[in-house]
């Protein structure tokens, strides 16, 4: 599953079954990534793409990556 930001392809979101999961990979570059996750995985990422903004990726030195939301204050609901 790509991720776009301004119609730039900026990495890879890929669901696999195999365990463990392959290592997370950043070209140096382009700074293009590729981020594994589990596929049981994959309506927990759906929803979190589709609901929650606005969205960060977050990919450390040592390329171990997430997906954040901004922080929002204590209580405050979804549109």
């Amino acid at each position: 599953m790509p991720l776009y930001f301004n119609n730039q392809v900026l990495g890879v979101l890929r669901f696999v079954e195999e365990s463990p999961l392959p290592k997370n990979v950043l070209d140096p570059v382009t700074e293009d990534f590729d981020v594994f996750y589990h596929l049981d995985r994959f309506n927990d990422i759906i929803n979190i793409l589709r609901y929650e903004k606005p969205l960060w990726i977050s990919i450390d030195d040592n390329l171990n990556a997430q997906i954040v939301t901004h922080f929002e204050p204590t209580g405050e609901e979804e549109s």
